[in-house]
């Protein structure tokens, strides 16, 4: 049933029923949806987790939650008596009230209970629903969310690919993939088209041809024609260029040439397609048309043999077409009935399937139940957004509240419906109005000036069909009250020309522009307008409610990111700023390419190619020339390359963040960037993808081949969803650039709508998705005739949603809007062309045949229609042509107030409060080191009194020789980290062992010694108090590598911690000098952190370990046990594992039920691995002490109270 709208009355209208208001642009949609939820809860006694309100974004759900709480905070002062000007609605409700004081205990109650109400987004409604009715809508328990499913599309799209090509024919493989059917491209089909509901699929499956005989007919023909050509290419070339016959205005003797070179290449391969280009030019039927008058036509067998080859062609081309055709069908079907299998398989949901199921739920047997329960559960429902619907959507409602005993309000505007690329279907509204039972407009327009209001409606009124479908109807919409008048005043006077209408006129040719050209042009042309504005604004020549107009008070709205993105290059080079709110996927932006090479560079700093890749971009800042002077200084290239190798230790051990922000930190990228023009827009993108990145490892636990694979789908596949869309890159007061889809529910002072022609033809003649206007059922038709029905019906949608694009734009703007219109190349099916050159038709005529008509027209005719449209407006339009660019700039004018000046600081900053290590205790620096503890390049000497040698050139026999430093101690770590214990002979450590070194940059010839200290020390019987232990018995579950660990520290100093050591039970052997006598740094407090290198249980008690790399010599002998206690005492190493055993004991204090340091601490093992050699000498490179519980004590005490305690 079809109702005729009714202005909607806030205060009176009944509140029963479903209901249907149509909000146009402006009229306070939000408010009439925070009133409704204030009268139910006053008229109906509702609370407020009994009533639905659902919205379609993240945003408007906040949006609306706080609106709706301020107006029941507004109504319960109201009511209270609290409120010297109530507003006007919130009056008359006090004033109808029957019991006052009942009433303001109900809103008081939905304030104070206001956390339960229950207004979601639709996804969210669904989520909630599908959880706590599991049994009635039979969901699985838990099931976990997935924000995005295109991996998983993607997954399913190649899997369905290798299944049809993995045996396919070579020949019509690679014709399908040239035709579309390359993974990509069908992972790009699915995508598009999988959003939808299930749409009917035409033509109907056909019964396969036997393309194998098709294809044998073609290659027979081709092998005789490339036979004949072989054997007589010199007679068919020379009767060709030298007939007299030929008419040589078709066969001109340079493109015989080329056509003949390019009939060589193709006749001397092997494959079918492509044949060239002007293959027909050497067919009988074409040669015989192309003779001179009079003359005989040539003849030849070759000839005919072409003439039968591309006839076999053509055949074998439409017998594949109809096998791609059903190839894609095929694909619809699998990925329908696959990637639901693999999410149940999963135990995951998308968010379209959240839908789904809840609609399939209240389909099946027993969802009468489901809604029934629904509906008590929410007797009544708020929809906003309602043009935003569909089929799904919409039946989900219906289902829960389906004839007039519901209490249902749908809030929507359908001609503000964009958002069909998302899957919204403005047909489902449509369906709509016929199923309700009171249909409603809002008719009071807000936002904008009542001149400009007026001018609006005008610019629509003025055709008989506005938006194209006779259902979608333009309001009558009024401006407020006091609204009459323009707040934007020009030169003392008001201007009533509110909305500006510019003309393109064509170019000197005659010809319509050509759209790369317009865009520039358009470009330019706003950007100097804005800056005229800006100067009438200096000038007092224009003002907004008073104060000058400001670049924030402008906004330019654009179908295109790219032409955003324009703007903003035109609007900088004038010196005005502006600010970017596109919808343009970040992984499409040069930084993400850029970081992209810096990243591989850090996975993989050692192969060369890489390193120089990720120096030569602007982020890292070398030119060619440094890098040219880089290859040529050994020492410079080699500190490089260790930096990179830094950076991989510190991704793989402290984790990707931390290594991006000290890379960002050291290169001082954040200032190299900040010095381009576009500097802030290029640091935005560089923050917003490490901040991606980190995020996308934590969640998903991806290691450095993982985020590099990850990063690398993306920057293919550019996702546009909300989360990886640009930022904003300034909160300054600056232009606006946006996009139309951004833009809708925003509103500015001034706006420009230069881009509204974009043409309304299908992008795609492959397949055409379309509502059949017949059954009305949304359709893809996988075959379309070319400007066939299917090809009008879909143009005609297209034209309705670019109407509707238009419409949103111009209803953004408050006080004074631009909108371009000319004569530019396809744009003859655009919105303004339909708008402004179609509405004086009095026949009934095809859209296709309007857009001929339009596109016949010359520059004078469409200037009379839109001068005829300007005339009409009484004043609210003007007409001028596009302004002519000009180079003048803009400077922002000085700061009000003089001077900025300095906050002066007050408060205290305690200097010594910082997060020290012991790598920064030792160094005397007393603040934290980003890497785990590694071994310096240059330690003490050998302890057997000779000199320290060199290893010797060549030997890479034993590990003793093997080179010393951070990069050599980061590969042996490494190396320890990943194998396994239990199996230090097999394949898969050597493996390990051999990557290692070629990622750290060792000669492989390393790989034996390396490989025979690991199993040496992996065998070693480990001496301890309670008894022996082998590292090679450890499960994986028995260690943990790499142990972070941060513990409160008071105040530190190195006399403290001597007092400390010198009154506790130290076991180690005396030494001369005093302990810890060449410590000195700066008294701390805060935090200790640190690395423990291996923690392992065995028999109940738990071990530390540190890997030492430390070359004491090129002798096991400098590794002997005394050696050993030298180097740990004057390297400060006992205080280091005094340390990590605080550290460790804190640890199994608070986790270890029951613990004990006497019954569970088992000890420290420091092995120097260069020395460890048990059947060549025992004990050697192998340091054991057990701390006495005394001396931990008093210095877990000391580091927890600090200096207090001494």
């Amino acid at each position: 049933m079809t109702h005729r709208p009714t202005a909607f009355d806030l205060e009176k209208s009944p509140l029963h029923g479903r209901n249907l208001i149509e909000a146009s642009a402006g009229t306070g949609k939000t408010y009439t949806l925070a009133a409704l939820f204030v009268r139910l809860i006053l008229e109906k006694g509702l609370r407020v987790d009994q009533i639905l309100v659902v919205t379609f974004t993240e945003a408007a759900t906040e949006e609306l939650r706080d609106r709706v709480r301020r107006r029941l905070r507004e109504a319960c002062d109201v009511f209270a008596d609290a409120c010297d000007d109530p507003d006007p609605l919130l009056a008359h409700l006090h004033g109808m009230s029957r019991n006052p004081k009942r009433d303001l205990g109900r809103l008081q109650e939905a304030l104070v209970s206001f956390d339960q109400a229950a207004i979601f987004t639709i996804h969210g409604f669904c989520q909630r629903t599908l959880q706590e009715k599991a049994f009635e809508s039979g969901a699985l328990f838990n099931t976990e969310l997935v924000t995005d499913q295109q991996s998983l599309l993607r997954e399913t799209v190649d899997d369905f690919w290798r299944n049809q090509f993995i045996e396919a024919g070579p020949q019509w493989a690679a014709w399908a993939q040239r035709q579309g059917a390359a993974p990509g491209a069908l992972y790009q089909f699915a995508r598009d088209h999988h959003a939808f509901d299930a749409p009917e699929i035409i033509p109907p499956p056909q019964q396969r041809t036997d393309d194998e005989s098709v294809f044998e007919a073609a290659r027979c023909s081709f092998e005789r024609t490339a036979d004949t050509w072989r054997d007589q290419r010199e007679s068919i070339s020379d009767l060709l260029m030298n007939s007299p016959a030929l008419n040589r205005g078709k066969y001109r003797l340079d493109w015989l040439t080329n056509w003949i070179a390019d009939l060589d290449q193709y006749l001397a391969g092997e494959d079918l397609f492509p044949p060239p280009e002007k293959l027909e030019k050497f067919s009988q039927s074409i040669i015989q048309t192309s003779v001179k008058k009079g003359e005989y036509p040539l003849r030849h067998s070759f000839f005919e043999q072409v003439e039968e080859l591309s006839e076999a062609l053509d055949d074998l081309q439409q017998c594949w077409r109809q096998r791609l055709i059903e190839l894609r069908r095929e694909l619809l079907t699998f990925v329908d009935t696959e990637l639901p299998r693999r999410k149940r398989k999963q135990n995951i949901r998308a968010f379209d399937d959240l839908l789904r199921d809840l609609r399939q739920a209240l389909l099946k047997e027993g969802g009468d139940y489901l809604a029934r329960t629904l509906r008590m559960r929410y007797p009544a429902a708020l929809i906003d957004e309602f043009q935003d619907t569909d089929p799904v959507q919409y039946g989900i409602f219906r289902s829960i509240y389906p004839d007039t005993s519901a209490l249902l309000f749908l809030i929507g505007d359908p001609k503000q419906a964009i958002y069909s690329f998302r899957g919204a279907d403005i047909f489902a509204y449509l369906q709509a109005t016929h199923e309700i039972d009171h249909h409603y407009t809002l008719d009071t327009n807000y936002r904008s000036d009542g001149p400009l209001v007026q001018a609006v409606q005008h610019l629509f009124a003025h055709h008989p069909r506005p938006f194209w479908f006779d259902q979608i109807r333009l309001t009558d919409v009024h401006p407020a009250p006091g609204r009459d008048e323009l707040s934007l005043v020009h030169q003392g006077a008001a201007d009533n020309a509110s909305l500006h209408l510019w003309f393109m006129p064509r170019g000197a040719d005659g010809k319509p522009v050509a759209v790369e050209t317009a865009v520039e042009r358009i470009a330019e042309s706003v950007a100097t307008e804005i800056v005229r504005l800006l100067e009438e604004a200096r000038a007092d020549r224009l003002l907004l409610d008073g104060r000058e107009v400001r670049p924030g008070d402008i906004a330019v709205l654009t179908r295109k990111n790219a032409q955003a993105a324009l703007v903003q290059k035109c609007l900088r080079a004038r010196g005005v700023p502006s600010v970017l709110h596109g919808s343009e996927s970040l992984f499409a932006s040069h930084e993400m390419e850029e970081l992209r090479l810096v990243l591989a560079a850090v996975a993989d700093p050692v192969r060369d190619s890489a390193v120089r890749a990720a120096l030569g971009t602007e982020m890292l800042g070398f030119d060619g020339r440094e890098l040219e002077h880089l290859a040529a200084d050994e020492d410079a290239w080699n500190e490089r390359l260790d930096r990179f190798v830094a950076d991989h230790d510190a991704w793989a051990r402290r984790g990707f963040i931390l290594m991006a922000n000290r890379m960002l930190a050291r290169e001082g990228v954040r200032e190299r960037l900040l010095a381009y023009p576009d500097g802030e827009r290029r640091l935005t993108n560089l923050l917003h993808g490490i901040e991606l990145l980190h995020r996308v490892g934590l969640e998903r636990h991806l290691g450095m081949e993982g985020v590099l694979s990850w990063l690398d789908n993306q920057l293919n596949e550019k996702p546009t969803r909300e989360e990886y869309q640009m930022r904003l890159e300034t909160d300054e007061e600056a232009v606006k650039l946006v996009t139309i889809h951004r833009s809708k529910g925003l509103e500015y002072p001034i706006v420009f709508c230069p881009f509204a022609w974009e043409h309304s033809r299908p992008r795609s003649d492959d397949s055409l998705l379309f509502h059949d206007q017949n059954s009305g059922r949304l359709t893809l038709d996988l075959d379309p005739e070319k400007e066939g029905e299917h090809y009008q019906w879909t143009l005609q949608e297209n034209l309705a949603e670019n109407l509707r694009l238009m419409y949103v734009s111009v209803t953004r703007a408050r006080n004074r809007c631009y909108l371009l219109w000319g004569a530019i190349n396809q744009s003859e099916s655009s919105a303004p062309a339909y708008l402004f050159h179609t509405a004086d038709q009095t026949e009934e005529r095809a859209l296709e045949e309007q857009v001929r008509m339009v596109k016949g027209m010359d520059d004078e005719e469409m200037r009379r229609h839109l001068e005829k449209l300007v005339a009409g407006s009484g004043g609210n339009l003007t007409l001028t042509d596009l302004p002519q660019p000009d180079e003048r700039s803009w400077q922002a004018p000085p700061a009000e107030g003089g001077s900025p000046n300095c906050r002066e600081f007050r408060g205290e900053i305690p200097l010594d409060w910082r997060i020290a290590s012991f790598s920064s205790l030792v160094a005397g620096q007393g603040e934290e080191r980003l890497l785990p503890d590694r071994d310096p390049l240059v330690l003490s000497a050998p302890e057997t009194g000779e000199e320290d040698e060199e290893p010797a050139g060549g030997r890479f026999d034993d590990i003793l020789y093997f080179p010393r430093g951070a990069r050599p101690g980061s590969c042996l770590h490494e190396i320890f980290e990943e194998i396994d214990f239990t199996r230090p002979d097999d394949g898969v450590t050597r493996d390990v062992i051999d990557r290692k070194l070629r990622l750290f940059g060792f000669d492989p010839q390393w790989g034996d010694a390396v490989h025979a200290m690991v199993r040496r020390v992996l065998g070693a019987e480990l001496p301890g108090d309670f008894g022996t232990v082998c590292l090679g018995s450890l499960s994986a579950g028995d260690r943990l590598a790499e142990m972070e660990f941060h513990f409160p520290a008071g105040r530190v100093s190195a006399p403290g911690l001597r007092q400390v050591f010198a009154s506790g039970d130290l076991n180690v052997e005396a030494v001369s000098g005093p302990l810890f006598g060449g410590l000195e740094f700066a008294p701390v407090q805060g935090f200790i952190k640190g690395y423990i290198d291996l923690v392992f249980v065995h028999d109940g008690r738990y071990y530390l370990v540190d890997w030492k790399s430390n070359h004491l010599g090129n002798r096991r002998v400098h590794y002997h046990p005394g050696a050993l206690r030298r180097t740990m005492v004057r390297d400060h190493y006992l205080l280091q594992y005094h340390l990590y055993s605080v550290a460790l004991h804190r640890l199994l204090r608070a986790r270890l039920p029951g613990y004990e340091y006497d019954r569970h601490f088992g000890g420290v093992y420091y092995l120097f691995l260069r020395g460890v050699a048990p059947e060549e000498m025992p004990g050697a490179g192998v340091y054991y002490d057990r701390p006495s519980p005394r001396l931990l004590t008093a210095l877990d005490g000391f580091l927890r109270e600090g200096e207090k305690l001494t």
